[in-house]
């Protein structure tokens, strides 16, 4: 379908915010950005 996963890790979030993932993994490929400059130097 052309669809791909991205990833958004937003640092500004305080940790109390969110949602506690440990444990869990991603067995599939995706873009990892924690920034929405990451974003733009990734579409260059």
């Amino acid at each position: 379908m052309g669809l791909f996963p991205v990833f958004y890790d937003d640092k500004s979030v305080p940790k109390s915010e969110k949602v506690n993932n440990e444990g869990y993994t991603i067995d599939f490929p995706y873009l990892h950005l924690s920034s929405w400059e990451d974003l733009k130097a990734k579409l260059k």
